[in-house]
């Protein structure tokens, strides 16, 4: 049986619905975190990422709590940390 428009319908309304609820957020979907208290204050499932300094790992915030992804490279790194400071105003 394939499904009609009309069955779509009620799940369109719930997709549409939801990202406009997370559009309207006070807090940025996605955020990158980078202090001990950001990490603590992030949410369950909010999608924040944490990258250590020192060692480059990078965490995502999912909805089973925070797991790691992968091992940024030192340079990339480096780079995102320029951009972000200068973004910031602190170069």
């Amino acid at each position: 049986m394939k499904p009609t428009f009309e069955a779509l319908i009620p799940a369109i309304a719930l997709t549409i619905a939801g990202t406009a609820f997370a559009a309207g957020s006070d807090a940025p979907y996605g955020k990158r975190v980078s202090t001990q208290q950001e990490v603590a204050a992030s949410q369950t499932g909010s999608y924040d990422v944490y990258i250590d300094g020192p060692t480059g790992y990078a965490f995502v915030n999912t909805v089973n709590g925070w797991k790691f992804t992968r091992q940024v490279a030192q340079d990339v790194l480096l780079a995102s940390e320029a951009a972000a400071a200068e973004a910031d105003g602190k170069l």
